[in-house]
């Protein structure tokens, strides 16, 4: 299956220091994807993305994006307390993913939602407008790909996702690609020095983002003429990336001023557009500039004349003063310019802190067992323009061939575009796939066992929190109850004790003949464009709740509870995948039926949890939290039947938590409403 050319993949890096946009048509081609490259940047020869910085009038709406922003904000002058500025805004989604509001440099705050809705509405008509331009009305469908790290939960994506649909990007037109595995896609060539190590090469892609550093681990091979990769260990990651070395700098002004932290913020907060300007510009060009080849250079970065008077105010000194004072021969001070001026070995000491966390991320990945083999890291993001930092990986690692991407400030942004086409290319392709004669396991409900569920939800919506029982699949028959229910209270206590046992009957794994049987259907020319991610390993052991026939040598006696005349066990967990597991494309969907305890019910709720640790035992474990709450409406009538199942399906493999139900005896799809709870553990 070819794609149309016609059809063309946008893909949006909304970065947490930076934007960028790139687009492509057709099938995959790394050399036929650009870059749009018109926004209003400082001239340096160096290759840099639009800030991510935001501009908003007193009512909410917006106003300018990028370096626009601070220059309008900056211009605003005794107004600017009435606007909204955000920078490093997109930090809330790896830090608070389920707050409401985000505030702004000037003390104000925003509906989240809102705040990314505005930054995608204008990076999306800013992609319209350039392509529009180019091509006119030849254009067809467009694809739209944003980006997002490989290390966000659920509820993170969830909140990108709803300001996606504010502004007309729908889940049909958009998908989200991980940040290292599109830089992975994009940089093979970079990876693969020559074609030899196509058969065997194991490798860390490690994206060094504005927010974080995010690592993925693959293994790559060959089959039929068409290069694969495995995930090695699920993604890895921490908020140790370009902006930790901003906060260091920030560290050393507020040691040289000798101010409290509380004081600080204050100047930040009443100097927002010169701040901005200062970290955001100044500060990142000498960062990028900085090269341990030269250690002798020295930084100079210019203090807005609005920060002096504050400063001044603050402490009563002037900074010729405060810098004097602080007595570090490697920082001085040019009145005459207003220059602060870092030499070589202050700019190295303010990095040191956050290279050491980047290194101790990535060994904490090459310890790993499944990474022992890996031969070759790659530096990929807008972090890793620095020398210092390319120079700190390969000291630290001496037997790893450790390489920089050609292009890191724009790996991720053009990596992004082949993952949508490969998307595009892959779905189809699986819907039709039979391996030894059958349909794509990917396609087929496992129907080993279709012993009847139970559930119970009372039709009011008052009573939602408290009386749903999760779904569960009978290891042994057992009576259904259809006894009245005397009340909301009773209902909850008897729903608890009333999930069955589990059948464990998880879809069998998959291998590489998934792999070889897509590689059939892919046109030739792809081979050489389009590695294909076969697998990912879990993070999480995830699963839902349920109960077992109660065992003394193996369940807690208090979880004991008993129905009929048996003995069972509550509060079960039921993994329907485990941590670390390799989920396989094609055999990655998980499912899961239940049946209504009562006649009138037509609503369920479905609770899914999820822990680090690859044995859980129980929902309610140290580490295991809810992971999202599943709500299924529209649930076939019928007034004598119960025998009506409902299936769901859990689909582990994309880079969203897929999940569908549908009624199994009329094969009606039923609206399934998620909500996710699980919070950011590192």
């Amino acid at each position: 299956m070819m794609s149309n050319e016609s059809d063309y993949y946008v893909s949006i890096d909304f970065g947490t220091s930076g934007c960028a946009i790139a687009k492509g048509c057709g099938n995959p081609d790394p050399e036929r994807i650009e870059v749009f490259s018109a926004w209003t940047v400082i001239h340096t020869g160096i290759d840099l993305k639009q800030p991510t910085i935001l501009l908003a009038n007193p009512n909410g709406e917006f106003v300018e994006f990028g370096v626009e922003a601070w220059k309008a904000y900056e211009k605003l002058k005794d107004k600017a307390k009435d606007y909204y500025f955000f920078y490093r805004f997109k930090m809330n989604l790896y830090d608070s993913p389920n707050a409401e509001t985000i505030q702004a440099a000037n003390g104000k705050s925003l509906p989240a939602v809102h705040v990314y809705a505005m930054t995608l509405k204008y990076l999306k008509d800013v992609a319209l407008e350039w392509i529009d331009k180019l091509y006119g009305n030849s254009v067809g469908n467009i694809h739209w790909i944003v980006t997002v790290p490989a290390i966000w939960t659920d509820a993170a994506k969830e909140v990108m996702r709803r300001a996606a649909a504010k502004v007309g990007l729908s889940r049909e037109s958009m998908v989200f690609a991980y940040e290292p595995e599109a830089a992975a896609l994009f940089s093979r060539l970079d990876l693969l020095r020559d074609e030899q190590t196509y058969s065997e090469a194991s490798y860390l892609v490690v994206d060094c983002g504005g927010g974080t550093v995010d690592i993925v681990a693959h293994k790559m091979t060959k089959q039929l003429g068409h290069v694969y990769i495995d995930e090695l260990c699920h993604p890895v990651g921490d908020d140790c990336g370009g902006f930790a070395v901003n906060d260091q700098f920030e560290k050393l002004i507020m040691d040289i001023l000798k101010i409290p932290l509380q004081q600080f913020q204050q100047l930040k907060i009443n100097c927002s557009a010169q701040w901005t300007e200062l970290i955001n510009v100044h500060f990142e060009l000498s960062k990028v500039m900085l090269d341990p080849k030269e250690p002798f250079a020295k930084f100079t970065l210019p203090l807005h004349k609005k920060i002096c008077n504050e400063i001044k105010k603050l402490t009563g000194k002037s900074m010729e003063e405060l810098v004097e004072n602080y007595g570090d021969e490697y920082i001085e001070w040019d009145g005459d310019e207003r220059d602060i001026v870092l030499h070589f070995h202050a700019m190295n000491k303010i990095f040191c802190p956050v290279l050491d966390e980047v290194c101790k991320l990535i060994k904490r990945v090459l310890e790993k067992s499944s990474c022992q083999q890996v031969d070759i890291i790659l530096l990929v993001g807008g972090f890793a323009e620095s020398a210092l930092l390319l120079k700190n990986v390969q000291e630290s690692f001496p037997k790893i061939n450790v390489y920089r991407s050609s292009t890191p400030t724009y790996s991720v942004v053009k990596g992004a575009v082949l993952c949508g086409q490969h998307e595009n290319l892959i779905k189809p392709i699986l819907k039709s796939i039979k391996i030894d004669g059958n349909p794509s396991p990917a396609l087929q409900p496992s129907l080993s066992n279709s012993l009847p569920d139970m559930a119970l939800k009372s039709d009011s919506a008052d009573d939602v929190t408290n009386t749903f029982s999760d779904v569960a699949i009978l290891e042994e028959p057992i009576e259904q109850i259809t006894m009245d229910l005397p009340s909301t209270e009773t209902n909850a206590e008897i729903a608890k004790q009333l999930l069955p046992p589990i059948t464990k009957h998880l879809p069998p794994t998959i291998t590489m003949a998934t792999s070889i049987e897509i590689a059939k259907h892919l046109p030739p020319p792809i081979s050489k464009h389009l590695p294909f991610v076969v697998s990912r390993k879990m993070r999480y052991s995830v699963g839902v709740e349920t109960t077992e026939p109660f065992k003394t040598n193996c369940h807690d006696p208090s979880r004991k509870f008993v129905h009929g005349k048996e003995d069972y066990c509550a509060k079960v967990f039921f993994p329907l995948v485990k941590a670390n597991e390799s989920i396989y494309v094609g055999a990655a969907t998980r499912q899961h039926r239940f049946r209504p305890l009562t006649n009138e019910q037509s609503y369920c709720v479905i609770t899914i949890f999820a822990s680090e640790s690859e044995v859980v035992k129980y929902i309610d474990d140290i580490g295991c939290q809810k992971r999202a709450i599943v709500e299924i409406s529209d649930l076939p009538k019928c007034n004598t039947d119960l025998s009506r199942e409902v299936e769901i399906c859990v689909d582990f493999y994309s880079t969203e938590l897929e999940i569908t139900a549908h009624s199994v005896t009329s094969q009606e799809t039923k609206k399934v409403t998620v909500s996710y709870e699980f919070s950011h553990t590192t």
